[in-house]
Formats: structure tokens, sequence, C-alpha cells
């Protein structure tokens, strides 16, 4: 009936869909009626011009609520309706404007929304409030799943199996609609994002085979079982008391006491970092719409190292209660998961969870290094044998895994041999969900909202958000959560945090100097700085590879508060290997959250031989001169290195002509363009050039006529301005082709580019 909450998404334009732009209400605020107090100006004292009713500006929003019904045998209910629910938000019942049923359809399908049964009442859109950022408006109410791998409590085999089970998961549970994520957390990397929530499940397949079993760290959980079997074999010899003073062996057992305090110190310290991470983590999750639902393989952290348990054997001190500040933060990380809607299904991979081998009692009971061997009796009577291959669970992870699970609406599994049944459990209870809409007040406070969720119909489980977290301002928001914020808008076709605004770009392959062959140039619309611009705007610039691999990566901050009446123009690069990539500029204003995004794709040619070869195409159009930038990889030349620019290489004269990616305004004629040849080895080079366009629609070629302009030579290399007549060409998506051929040698290159016009 409980669990975390979704996020807030605006106010539908299409009633269908999880998404939508804000609207800006204003409402009316009536003064009282009492007499005024004395000395106060009469009404007829006040000019009409300002005796006007107070406005106080409020965004509603619409926030979505995803809930899960089940009957007793843990089976999705689809058939309800709206009418059967009831929605309290902070104790007060609201009204339910949206609802639709999705259900998940067989193999190879996806999400079915059920049309809701009532349309709701379209309301219009207005710009996202200052201070913070909107959720995108194409953010859909999706499943969500967050593959987790835990390295620190866990061993080289239970990963082995967890990636099995995790491999067996993508192949036969996951849906094309579902949004898949891995993360991993170990005690030398810390949380590691190893791919953002993505339906592209080649991507998460990718990072899932890189998983490295090396990275599973020793377990605190043994060293938990070898601290309380060492104090209870210390009892044992010395009848019961912790101490023996007589003892010729006093000395030795201290020393290997304190050493296994010191060290049960450090796995508690370990365990702390763990939470501490997972808090962060469930911190960072508050706003990403829907439910989460984390897929954990870990064994665990030891239960008695945070809760009351029985000392095996003790005789003075039968009870010890634990960590009290490590069972409060823990305690603190189950809120905030369940309430950042994050339900944790936890896989136990400990060793105890696999069934034991023939000869698996002998292995433990024989050959001990301490030399305990099998005993039943001691000075101090019949004792437990503590060596038995049924460990106490007391000091496995059993409890905390389990109370993870159950506290965040998940389930514990207790088997991982088992992981086929029982994702095919998981699969089930999530095949069907509702969403649920209603209207609040958008504060940017970071308060929470308690929700509670029940249906009329009787002997039904359903799972629901406990609450969610109104937003707050960017930078009021964690390091982690920024961070998530900018993966979301780096990884994402359809970022869920936001709508970001326009950009565009463009990338250039050619041979601009020894450290850089590609060149990201991005154009920043004055009407995108208008909500961008600050004193603090960093651009950052991503190419990844043709596996999705993080292949180059350029971050610069720079002051744009200047720049809100005309385009900027951003310009970095790098240093790549042959192959196709694919680019991507994220700019994001510090202070406020706000962000635009663009992408292209570019090929990265070998080096160039000897002969001919066209380089990029810069497409222009005539306009205004814009303001430009340079990021690191191309604005820095090395002391005694001529290492050419893109502005040198691309040479235009700015006061006409500004760089055009993107689509080109309707009725465009013309189109000038800048394209660098090379012709190294081939003295007084004599070069033809043609043009033609081929619609990518129809395939339709057209040749279009083309007049030379500006030459400017580098050495082996030249830059050519070249005009093209469009004449009637009708608006379309086309590949723009150039042909050269040197007239000696008839030696021949081309190249394409894209050319959108509108």
């Amino acid at each position: 009936m409980t669990g975390a909450a979704g996020n807030i998404i605006p106010l539908m334009r299409n009633p269908g869909r999880a998404a939508g732009t804000l609207a800006a209400l204003a409402f009316l605020v009536l003064a009282g009626t009492g007499p005024a107090p004395a000395g106060a100006p009469q009404a007829q004292d006040i000019p009409k011009s300002l005796q006007k009713p107070i406005q106080v500006e409020v965004s509603v929003v619409l926030h979505l609520v995803q809930v899960y019904v089940m009957d007793k045998k843990g089976n999705p209910i689809p058939d309800l309706t709206k009418s059967d629910f009831v929605l309290t938000d902070n104790g007060q019942p609201v009204n339910i404007t949206e609802f639709e049923v999705r259900t998940i359809a067989g193999p190879g399908g996806g999400t079915a929304p059920v049309p809701p049964a009532a349309p709701p009442v379209p309301v219009a859109a207005a710009p996202a409030p200052a201070g913070g950022t909107s959720p995108a408006e194409n953010a859909a109410m999706s499943r969500k799943f967050i593959l987790f791998f835990d390295f620190a409590f866990n061993n080289p085999r239970g990963v082995k199996k967890a990636k099995e089970a995790a491999l067996h998961f993508l192949d036969k549970e996951v849906k094309p609609s579902d949004e898949i994520a891995l993360l991993s957390y170990s005690l030398t990397r810390g949380l590691s994002i190893n791919e953002f929530l993505t339906t592209d499940q080649a991507k998460v397949r990718q990072a899932l085979e890189a998983v490295d079993l090396g990275k599973a760290a020793g377990r605190a959980e043994s060293l938990e079982q070898e601290y309380w079997l060492a104090q209870f074999e210390d009892r044992a010899a010395t009848g019961g008391h912790v101490s023996n003073s007589g003892s010729s062996t006093q000395p030795s057992m201290e020393r290997s006491e304190a050493n296994l305090s010191w060290r049960r110190q450090e796995s508690k310290n370990q365990a702390r970092n763990f939470i501490h991470k997972l808090t962060a983590l469930a911190e960072a999750l508050r706003y990403v719409p829907g439910q989460k639902h984390i897929l954990l393989f870990s064994h665990g952290i030891a239960g008695s190292l945070m809760y009351m348990h029985q000392e095996i054997g003790s005789t003075r001190t039968p009870i010890n209660v634990g960590d009290y500040i490590l069972r409060t933060d823990y305690e603190n990380m189950l809120k905030g998961l369940s309430s950042a809607n994050c339900q944790i299904f936890s896989f136990d991979t400990r060793e105890s969870a696999k069934v034991p081998s023939l000869f698996d009692y002998d292995e433990q009971t024989f050959g001990l290094t301490r030399g305990a061997g099998r005993f039943m009796f001691t000075t101090s009577g019949v004792q437990q044998n503590p060596d038995l291959f049924f460990k106490n669970e007391d000091f496995t992870g059993l409890y905390p895994l389990t109370k993870l699970a159950k506290d965040t609406g998940g389930v514990y599994y207790g088997n991982i041999n088992e992981y086929e049944r029982n994702l095919g459990r998981l699969e089930t209870m999530t095949g069907a969900f509702y969403v649920l809409g209603y209207p609040v007040n958008e504060t940017w406070d970071g308060r929470f909202h308690e929700i509670t969720v029940d249906v009329k119909r009787k002997d039904l489980k359903v799972s629901a958000p406990r609450g969610f977290y109104n937003p707050v301002p960017f930078k009021d928001m964690s390091a982690l959560e920024q961070e998530f914020a900018l993966f979301d808008l780096a990884l994402s076709d359809r970022p869920v945090l936001q709508a970001p605004l326009e950009a565009v770009m463009t990338a250039l392959a050619a041979p601009f100097g020894p450290d850089m062959n590609l060149g990201y140039l991005t154009r920043l619309p004055a009407e995108t700085l208008a909500g961008l611009a600050g004193p603090k705007v960093e651009i950052v610039s991503f190419a990844f590879d043709e596996n999705e691999n993080l292949a180059d990566m350029r971050r610069a901050v720079h002051d744009l508060s200047g720049s809100r009446d005309r385009d900027v123009v951003y310009a970095s690069g790098g240093l790549l290997k042959p192959g196709p990539y694919r680019c991507r500029v994220v700019a994001r204003n510090l202070d406020t959250g706000r962000a635009a995004v663009a992408s292209c794709r570019v090929f990265v040619p070998p080096p160039a031989a000897a002969g001919l070869r066209l380089h990029s195409i810069l497409l222009l159009r005539p306009g205004k001169e814009a303001a430009y930038l340079e990021g690191s990889g191309l604005a820095h030349r090395r002391a005694g290195e001529a290492t050419t620019s893109w502005a040198d290489l691309y040479t235009f004269d700015r006061s006409l002509f500004t760089p055009m990616p993107g689509a080109f305004d309707p009725g465009t004629t013309k189109v000038f363009c800048a394209v660098p040849c090379s012709v190294g080895g081939i003295a007084e080079p004599l070069i033809g050039l043609r043009a033609f366009l081929v619609d990518m629609k129809t395939g339709a070629r057209t040749d279009v006529p083309i007049t030379l302009h500006d030459k400017v030579v580098w050495g082996d290399l030249f830059v050519q301005s070249v005009e093209l007549a469009l004449g009637d060409a009708a608006p379309g998506t086309y590949s723009l082709y150039l042909h050269a051929e040197e007239k000696s040698t008839k030696a021949a290159a081309h190249i394409a580019t894209e050319l959108v016009l509108r």
C-alpha cells in the first residue's frame, strides 16, 4: 500500500501521456473586509490605476503516482477503474484527474496503455519556474529496473552467479519499453554508475558483460563470523571466563582478540560508507519519475554489526545490543529509499544460500587453522559446535537484506541459484500497473508529501508510493543529484528530469593539428540563452564510440551573463582514433540547472595519406555576428608549435556569416559552406568541384550549381569557400555531396553532410 514517490510531472497537453509542460495560474487574493486602521489611506485617496487586487503566481503541476495492485498470489490485477482508488496527500483526500492502466505484453512486447475512462481537462502551457528544473515533457511512466552489484559485501562466486542472473533478466524478462540502469559499489571506487536509465538494452548488456569478478571484496560477514567464533573459543578454553590470568596462552589470545576487534571496527566503517552511499543514491533518485525497482545482488551487511543478538556460548554477557549509530544510519537509509520510490528486491548471494556439497561438513570441521576441531564438551559444559556449515544467521546479512526488501515494499530472495524462478515472479508482479494523477501546487522547498493509496475492492495488495518530495533549486542539490542530472542529459535520448532548451551542433573531422582531429561546434541561439545565460555556465562535450563507450570528454565553465541578445558559437575538440562517433554537448547553468543539449554523429577517417582528400563541410548562413567561445582542445597552442584551430581552418567573414548546424529557415535558396581539402604530394593542384543533393526520403538526386569564392592555403591544405544555389528545393532532409577532382592527376574525393530545409 505504500512505497516511494514518483516525480512531479507537469500537467499534460496530451491526456494519454504521463508528461507535459508547466501551467502558471494566477489566483486572486481578496483583502479582508474589516475597518482600515487609523491614518491608513482610504480607497478614494488611492489612484484607480493602483486599485488592483493582489495577484500571486502559482505553478500547478500534475503529480503522477505509479501503483501496483496484486491478489494474494502476487498476480497483478489490471481491471480496476478510477473509482476503485482512494488517494490522500498529507492526509487530505485528492481528486484523481488522470487515470491510466499499463499492461506489459508478452516476449518482445512493450507497455500497452489502456485509454483513460474520461479525458482530462487540457491546461495551457507556461514556462518552467525560475530557480529549478522542470521534468521533461515527454517523460513517460514506464517500468524502471536498476541492476545493483555490491562488490563490497560479496565474493567472486556470488558476483559470478549474480552476473548470470542479470544476463538472464535482460534476455528473458525485460521488455523493449523498460528502462534499465546498471550501478555498482566497491570499497575502492565507491558508487559507480555503469549505465544510466536507458531503453537501449544493448548498452546495458555491454556494461554488464564488463562486470569484473575481481572487484568483489572480502566479506565483512565472514569477519563478523570469525570475530564471534573467536570470542566463543576464548571462553570455551578458559572455562567460560573472558580472560585467564594464569594461562600461558593469554598474551597470544589478547593479541588475536585485539586484532579481530580492530578488523571488526574496520568492517563497521566499510558498512557505514556503504550505507551513506546508498542514502545519497536515494536522494538522487527522488526526482526520477515512477517506481524504481532495484535488483540488489549482495550478501548483505552482517546483522550482528547493527542489531541485538545472543552471543554463542556466552555465560556472562549473553546479549549484544549492536551498534546504535550504525543501526540508526541503516534505518535512515531504508526511509530514504522508500520515500524515493525505490523498491529493493534483494538477491542473497551468500555462500550459505547454496546447497552444500557432500564434503562441506568435513572441510569445515577438520583441519581448522585455530585447531578447534570437532568438540561438543568443554570445561564449561556441553557447547554448540561453532564450526557447523549451517551458520548462525545473526552473523550473516540475512536479516538486513530481508528488512531492506520489506521496508521498501520489495521482496527478499534467499537462494541465488533459483534466480530464473524468482526473476519470473518479479516480472509477473510488475506486469501491470496504474498511473494516477492529481494536481498539486509546485513549491521549490524540498518538503515531503505523505501519500496513501487504497482500493475499495477487498483482499488486494497495493504497492504505491509513501510520498514524494517537492523539488529543490539546483544549487541546493547534492553533488550526486547534480551528477545524476548531468548523466540524464548526456546519456538519455529523452531526459526525464527536465526538458532541455534548444541547441544544435556539428562535428568537424579534419587535420586541425597534432593534438586534435575532431572539433565540436555548437550553436546556442539567443532565445535559448535567455533561459540559460548566467555567470557560471558549464559546457561539457562528449564523444561516444561505436560501442557507446566514452571516448572523449571536455568541460569548461564560462560567464554567459552578457550573451543574452545574440547567438553563441562554442567550439571544443580532441584527438580520437579513426571510427564512427556519437557526439553530444550539454550546456548547463550551475545556479539554476537549466540546460541545453545538442547531438550529432561523425566519422573520423584515418590520417590523410598523399593525394586528394576532402574533410568535413561547415555549413554557413548569412546573419549577424555571433559571440564565439573556445573550449579545451581548440584554443591551446603549445610553446613553439603552430597548432591550427578551427577558426584558422574554416575561414569565413564573421560579420556576414555564422556556422549553421541544424535546419535552414524556410525559403532558403542559397547555402554557403567552407570545405577543407588536402592535396599532399600534388604539385600546383587544380581542383574542380561539383555538388548534388539526395532526398533522404525519396532517394531523388538533384544537381546543385556552385560558385567558388575565396581560397585560403595552409601548406598541403587549402580551404575553399563555396556558394550553393538550391533554387526551389522542397523542404526536407537531404544529403549534400561534394565531389572533387584534380585535373592533372585525375585524383578524386568526395564528402557528404546532412542539409535540412524547413
